[in-house]
This record gives structure tokens, sequence and C-alpha cells, in this order.
């Protein structure tokens, strides 16, 4: 009888033993799985943050580099600068305008002051500098293109 006991008592270790090593291996199974949506969680957010450092970059970059066009192309340091700049021939704005003219001088550029960013004049030097900028950005091989539109718009904004 002791023998049979002693086999019980065998038996109820080992599986107790099996209960443990099962249940342990559940345990590990579920940190694994947590630990691994942490890190995905983690990797998700350091992404995400670092697009979004990259936009604000590209986006300061590129009012940077607006600048820097307008200093080079026009000698404009300052978007206030644009009002005292000199300012396009009446007559060559009109005949442009009704194409009799040749439009403005890429060399020389001059904006029309008396009207708006969205006339054919100034809209020709806003599309020139824009495809300057553009170009730029590939030759120096920026690390976030932009679309011309959003030049456009930082152009634009220093027209106004």
């Amino acid at each position: 009888m002791n023998c049979l006991w002693e086999q019980i008592m065998l038996e109820m270790q080992v599986q107790m033993e099996k209960m443990q090593t099962s249940k342990t291996a559940e345990i590990e199974a579920q940190v694994e799985m947590h630990v691994t949506q942490l890190q995905d969680t983690m990797q998700a957010e350091k992404e995400q943050e670092l697009a979004s450092l990259k936009q604000c970059y590209s986006h300061n970059n590129k009012n940077g580099q607006v600048q820097q066009l307008l200093k080079e192309r026009l000698d404009i340091t300052q978007d206030i600068n644009i009002i005292t700049h000199e300012l396009a021939d009446v007559a060559e704005v009109h005949k442009y305008k009704y194409e009799d003219g040749p439009g403005p001088d890429p060399t020389n550029l001059v904006f029309d002051l008396t009207r708006n960013h969205s006339t054919p004049w100034n809209m020709f030097i806003l599309n020139l500098l824009t495809q300057e900028l553009q170009e730029r950005c590939v030759e120096e091989q920026w690390v976030i293109m932009q679309s011309d539109n959003y030049i456009l718009d930082i152009l634009r904004d220093c027209y106004k």
C-alpha cells in the first residue's frame, strides 16, 4: 500500500510540475506578447514624432530657403522689403497682360506692386521663383520634397 501511495504522490508531483511548467510558459508567452505590443507602440510613436519633427524642419527650412532665394534674386532680406523694392514698369505690365509684351525679365525680377500677387506679371515671377526653388531642392537633395503649391503659398505670403 505504501508503494501505491508513493506512486500516487509521485504522479501528483509530476502533474504539479507539468502544470507549473505550463503556467510558467503561458505567463512567459503573455509577457512576451505585451513586450512586443509595447515595442510596437513605442516604435510607432517614435516614427510619428520623427515625421512631425521632419515636417517642422521642412517647413522652417522651406521658409528659410524662400527667404534666401528672395535675397539672392531680388535683394529682399525681409518680407517688408518687397514694398520698397523697385517697381515694374506700368506700361510693360500692361503690354504683358494683353500679350503684347515680353513680360518680366528673368535676370532682373521686379514685382507689379500696384496689383495683388495673382496678376499674370506677378504670377510669372512667383512661378519662376517656385521653379528655381524646386530645382535647388533636387540639386541639394533635400530630405522632404514639397509641392509647387506649398512653395507658391510661402511666396504669396511674402508678397502680401
